[in-house]
């Protein structure tokens, strides 16, 4: 049986922590798979009854998992701004879990510069998985890659500069 192609607006919804979410288009469900939110085992069916399935069963939507040509996923490494207020583990921990996607410098207690191959929406999943509900998380990309700071010691001025692209 030939498979109906999809059109954009087909409605999908996706079932997780127990609660089914929904309805996402097929460009919602693309960035989410961008973000790392929607993987091939994520649960998913084109009614809010179901039943759900996991995404690889389902042949339609191949495309959202197909490799993207090398100039489509290879990202440069930009400069992320993250800020943590962390309830649930120590800075240090957290600073060890963000220095696995990147040169990263400690600005202040809750604040972090990370030069990573990854846009602010995917850090943010991957780090919110080492969170707990008390923790709060915001990753800020700065698309113009431009910043400026007043007051920081010698050795954080260089650091910075290093990690931002200007040294």
């Amino acid at each position: 049986m030939a498979l109906e192609p999809l059109r954009r607006s087909d409605p999908w919804y996706v079932e997780a922590s127990g609660r089914v979410w929904g309805p996402y288009d097929l460009a919602r469900l693309r960035a989410f798979v961008d973000e790392g939110r929607v993987t091939p085992a994520s649960q998913l069916a084109d009614r809010p009854e179901g039943p759900f399935r996991p995404a690889a069963e389902r042949p339609e939507l191949d495309l959202l998992f197909a490799p993207k040509a090398p100039a489509e996923s290879a990202l440069a490494a930009r400069p992320l701004l993250v800020i943590a207020e962390l309830k649930s583990l120590s800075a240090e921990a957290f600073e060890r879990a963000l220095g696995a996607y990147g040169e990263t410098v400690r600005v202040r207690p809750e604040m972090w510069l990370i030069r990573a191959r990854l846009a602010a929406p995917a850090l943010r999943n991957a780090l919110s998985r080492r969170l707990s509900g008390t923790d709060h998380l915001m990753v800020i990309e700065a698309p113009l890659e431009k910043a400026a700071w007043f007051n920081l010691d010698g050795d954080l001025d260089r650091r910075l500069r290093r990690v931002w692209g200007e040294g």
